[in-house]
């Protein structure tokens, strides 16, 4: 009997502790890998429309760009963790000169 609590202590400290220091871990990633930006840079080259969206208590932003010629599409874009719209519209350039609109949204924060 000694010997099997002995067993489950050693199969079970390890995997605790790694489920602990997982979930610490996990908490502060956030911090380290989103970065938001709140000043938009300038978009000259294209016709774009600035948009709101509230949602419950948050106001989102994003940009609606549009082509020169009837567009072939509409492309939702959801950029990474990093910036605001602003900083991806390098990206979406070309799909603007083949024709598609592009509807761009920040995340909250």
């Amino acid at each position: 009997m000694k010997c099997r609590i002995n067993l489950m202590k050693l199969i079970f400290s390890p995997v605790v502790f790694c489920l602990g220091f997982s979930s610490i871990l996990t908490a502060q990633m956030d911090s380290k890998f989103y970065h938001p930006g709140k000043v938009m840079l300038p978009i000259d080259d294209h016709n774009y429309e600035q948009v709101s969206l509230t949602s419950d208590t948050a106001k989102l932003s994003g940009i609606f760009i549009k082509p020169t010629i009837k567009p072939v599409g509409t492309v939702l874009f959801l950029h990474g963790d990093s910036g605001n719209v602003s900083n991806y519209v390098f990206m979406v350039r070309p799909l603007v000169k083949d024709g598609y609109q592009v509807f761009m949204v920040d995340f909250r924060g």
